[in-house]
């Protein structure tokens, strides 16, 4: 780490503290970097030369983030070559966790971060980005995923950043191309296993034009082709229970959407 914190010091000076977070264990570090004059958010990968996995996640996180604004923390510099690190540092922005379920007062906030993600016009550099994490348990349909909106796929309730008067939505790790109703449909997956009745998950993304504007049929097909990745995925690895969560509410809603 000594190499880590020196590189990091040339960019904000001499540190008082190096103080990793709770959250951000795709990232070999996650950390405020303070110094006497202000704190950053730190992320940072070992650069082993090699690409694929979450060096690329972290690279990719970089290349977009400029195209963030108003949505996201300012990205304020990045070293992505040439040194044994990959690392980026972002504005340390106050704020909690939004509570998604039924009832709490984030929900306006959490739409109002909808809505915003779904206006981000698709960077020119996230045109090599197709989604295709959902075509093998597409049966076919895969071809409705297709799109040219910039998605966000991780809508995890720590991912949301309520302030005062400000939010934001971090953790832009992996933002792919599709169609523009999956950011949405994910954060009705995400409601669902807050505790909200499918259909009222639905009714909460109502406002976002991704959502009102999608084929049902494509719609319907995602929540198959979601139910069925998000099981693969838990049977997998059945030590972790939060994936189990999750599949049971990708489930859920894949019925709902059958129902019609």
């Amino acid at each position: 780490m000594t190499r880590l914190r020196a590189l990091i010091e040339q960019h904000t000076g001499p540190l008082k503290r190096l103080h990793p977070t709770e959250h951000g264990g795709g990232s070999d570090l996650t950390a405020l970097a303070e110094t006497e004059e202000r704190t950053v958010f730190v992320k940072a990968m070992r650069d082993r030369g090699r690409a694929g996995g979450r060096r690329d996640s972290l690279l990719r996180e970089i290349a977009v983030a400029p195209h963030l604004a108003g949505v996201a923390p300012q990205l304020l510099w990045s070293e992505t070559g040439g040194r044994e690190w990959v690392v980026a540092a972002w504005e340390a922005v106050q704020g909690r966790a939004a509570d998604l379920r039924p009832g709490s007062a984030d929900l306006p906030v959490v739409a109002d971060i909808l809505r915003r993600v779904g206006e981000l016009p698709l960077p020119e550099v996230a045109a090599d980005w197709p989604e295709r994490r959902w075509d093998r348990f597409a049966a076919g349909q895969e071809h409705q995923f297709a799109g040219a909106a910039l998605l966000y796929t991780d809508w995890h309730p720590g991912n949301f950043v309520v302030g005062e008067g400000r939010s934001w939505l971090v953790d832009w790790s992996w933002p792919t191309r599709g169609a523009a109703f999956i950011s949405p449909a994910l954060l009705i997956v995400e409601l669902v296993s807050a505790g909200h009745a499918p259909g009222a998950a639905e009714e909460l993304v109502r406002d976002s034009p991704a959502w009102t504007e999608a084929s049902t049929d494509a719609v319907d097909a995602f929540a198959v082709a979601h139910a069925r990745m998000c099981r693969t995925a838990a049977a997998r690895r059945p030590e972790q229970t939060w994936l189990a969560a999750v599949a049971d509410a990708a489930a859920c809603w894949a019925r709902h959407r059958a129902r019609g």
